[in-house]
């Protein structure tokens, strides 16, 4: 796991919005110049190790087709 420096603590700065399969939280990282995308990466992949050591999964869409009206199936040779 790679190095990180922070210029500060992190800040949570809340709940931004709630979506069908998602929460989304505002965090604030201060970090040194040029270094926000090495600390993003790496705040992610510990972010992702901590939630597969309590058990917790992403969640992904799931869709469901309804038909009104069944399907007819066609039979061979009855075209």
């Amino acid at each position: 796991m790679a190095i990180i420096h922070l210029s500060a603590a992190p800040s949570a700065r809340g709940v931004d919005a709630f979506g069908d399969n998602s929460i989304t939280i505002r965090l604030w990282i201060r970090t040194a110049p040029r270094q926000q995308w090495i600390v993003d990466r790496q705040f992610r992949l510990r972010l992702k190790k901590a939630f597969d050591r309590e058990g917790l999964s992403m969640p992904f869409p799931q869709r469901f087709v309804w038909f009104e009206n069944p399907l007819t199936q066609i039979k061979p040779g009855t075209r």
